[in-house]
């Protein structure tokens, strides 16, 4: 993310869109983030504007390691497919990595869904990359007319590839700029799971944050 737009506030649990429901707020930071900082956000960044995401909170359990010791995770990530535990990490001192290792075992044993996060894993993958070229564009205005063209189509169709989803903003200058910033306002959702491409899905968003 350029510059330093955002910072976690840990005091706010609430609905913060009608896209996701977060455990944080993201609000304007008056300096540079940390790194730590920085790859939280980055995190609440992608699950944001990735449709499989239903709900992002605070985790609110634990995985069970040895003599009655508790690791509890930092977010319970909840999917079109089920819960995940996941950790973010920034350091990688080796008692640090040593002890993950024995919750992702412990985890595994248990059966819970567990993943760590770090800067590498996080920021080489196709839905980072898609995060940032979408969270670009939350402060574009879309013409009215493209934004009726658009949101009714959709409507009418329940799906289309980007490319012609972008096709309808025939008063934009860039049309996937116009429809990528209708997803920052939680209208649509667009696939991201293999980066903003052509043939990526999108499709209104119907689902609000659950209570």
């Amino acid at each position: 993310m350029s510059g330093a737009m955002v910072l976690l506030s840990s005091t706010v649990t609430g609905q913060q869109s009608p896209r996701r429901r977060l455990p944080f707020k993201l609000t304007k930071a008056p300096g540079p983030l940390d790194a730590k900082t920085a790859l939280h956000v980055d995190f609440l960044m992608v699950c944001e504007f990735d449709p499989r995401v239903v709900a992002v909170a605070e985790a609110d359990s634990s995985i069970a390691l040895w003599d009655s010791l508790q690791h509890t995770p930092d977010y319970r990530v909840d999917t079109d497919e089920g819960r995940s535990l996941v950790d973010i990490v920034i350091s990688t001192y080796p008692p640090t990595l040593e002890h993950l290792a024995h919750v992702e075992r412990a985890a595994a044993e248990q059966g819970i869904a567990y993943r760590v996060e770090t800067a590498s894993t996080l920021r080489s993958g196709l839905p980072f990359l898609a995060a940032r070229l979408i969270h670009d564009c939350r402060r574009r205005l879309v013409p009215a007319g493209d934004r009726v063209r658009i949101l009714h189509v959709l409507d009418e169709v329940g799906s289309l590839p980007l490319v012609e989803a972008a096709g309808l903003a025939t008063a934009s200058v860039d049309g996937v700029a116009a429809v990528l910033a209708l997803v920052c306002e939680g209208l649509i959702e667009v696939e991201i799971a293999n980066g903003i491409v052509p043939e990526a899905p999108v499709r209104r968003r119907k689902r609000t944050c659950p209570e």
